[in-house]
C-alpha cells in the first residue's frame, strides 16, 4: 500500500495539470500582490493620503483599515481574490481529475488491480487526489500570504475596522480574528486545503460513471457553480452563508457558521469519498 500510495502521490504532484493549477493560483496572487502594492505605495494610495495629511496637519485616519491581513489574496476585496475562488473547486480539480478518468477507461487500471486490489488502489487515489487539490489552492494562498507581508505593513486589525475585513460575530474562527490575525489567516488556509481536498475527490464518482475525460472535472465544478448559484434563497431568510464557494472565502457578506462547514464537509466526504470508493470497490473494471 505504501509503494503505491508514493506512486500515485508521484504522478498526482508531478503532473503538468498540478503544475498549471499551480501557476494559475500564483498568477491570482501576483495579480493580487499588484493591487496591493499599488494600494498603499501607489498614486493616490494610503502612504501618500498619510504623507499629504501630515503636511497639511489634518487627521490620516486608522492605517489598520489597510494591513497585511485585508490585502492578501484569502482575504483581499480585489478581483484577483473574486477571481481565484470562483475557479477555486476547478484548480482543485485539476491535479488528478483527468488523470482518474484515464486510467479508469485506458488498460492502466485494469493492469494494477490485480495486483492490488479495488479498494486499496481507490483509497491510495482517493488520498493522491486529496492532497494534490488542497495543495494546488493552498500554496498560492500561502505564497500570497508571505509576499503580501513583505509589501504591506501587518498592523493588527481592531473591531471598528470590521466593514474593510468582513468578519461578523458567530463566523468560523471569529473569537480571534482580531486578536490573532495571522493564526486567523492560516486557519482559513487550512480550511481551503480541506475543501480543496474533498473537491478533488468528487473527480472519481463521475469518473466511474462517465467516459469522458471532462466529465471528472466539469461535472464537478458545474455542480459547485449551481449551489454557490442556490444560496440566493436564503440569502433574505436566515443571511447565512450556505455556498461553499463563500464558505471558503474570508471574504463574504453573510454569516459563516460552523455547522454550516460542518454539513459541507459531510455532503462531500459521503459523495467523494464513501460514495466514490465504495462504487468503486465493487465496480467490475477487470
Amino acid at each position: 500500500m505504501r509503494g503505491l500510495l508514493k506512486t500515485e502521490l508521484k504522478k498526482a504532484f508531478q503532473s503538468p495539470w498540478f503544475i498549471s493549477a499551480v501557476l494559475i493560483g500564483l498568477a491570482c496572487a501576483a495579480w493580487c500582490l499588484l493591487d496591493a502594492a499599488k494600494w498603499v505605495y501607489g498614486e493616490g494610495g494610503w502612504y501618500e493620503f498619510r504623507e499629504g495629511c501630515m503636511r497639511t496637519g489634518t487627521i490620516a485616519g486608522a492605517p489598520e483599515s489597510t494591513t497585511l491581513y485585508n490585502c492578501w489574496l484569502g482575504m483581499s476585496q480585489s478581483t484577483a481574490h473574486t477571481v481565484f475562488y470562483r475557479i477555486f473547486p476547478l484548480l482543485a480539480l485539476l491535479p488528478c481529475g483527468i488523470g482518474i478518468s484515464e486510467e479508469l477507461n485506458g488498460g492502466y487500471v485494469k493492469a494494477v488491480i490485480p495486483l492490488v486490489g479495488r479498494r486499496k488502489y481507490f483509497s491510495a487515489k482517493l488520498t493522491a487526489a486529496f492532497l494534490s487539490g488542497g495543495a494546488a489552492v493552498c500554496i498560492p494562498l500561502l505564497v500570497s500570504l508571505a509576499a503580501t507581508a513583505a509589501v504591506v505593513p501587518a498592523i493588527d486589525p481592531v473591531p471598528y475596522m470590521s466593514e474593510y475585513y468582513a468578519v461578523s460575530h458567530g463566523d468560523l474562527f471569529s473569537s480571534f480574528a482580531y486578536s490573532r490575525p495571522l493564526l486567523y489567516a492560516l486557519a482559513f488556509c487550512a480550511v481551503d486545503f480541506i475543501f480543496g481536498g474533498l473537491f478533488a475527490c468528487l473527480a472519481l464518482p463521475v469518473a466511474l460513471r462517465s467516459e469522458k475525460r471532462i466529465a471528472a472535472v466539469a461535472v464537478p465544478y458545474i455542480a459547485l457553480l449551481l449551489a454557490d448559484a442556490a444560496k440566493g434563497f436564503l440569502f433574505y431568510i436566515s443571511y447565512l452563508e450556505v455556498s461553499p464557494l463563500d464558505l471558503i472565502s474570508v471574504t463574504r457578506f453573510n454569516m459563516a457558521k460552523p455547522w454550516i462547514y460542518g454539513l459541507w464537509l459531510a455532503i462531500l466526504v459521503f459523495v467523494g469519498v464513501f460514495f466514490g470508493l465504495g462504487e468503486g470497490a465493487k465496480r467490475d473494471i477487470v
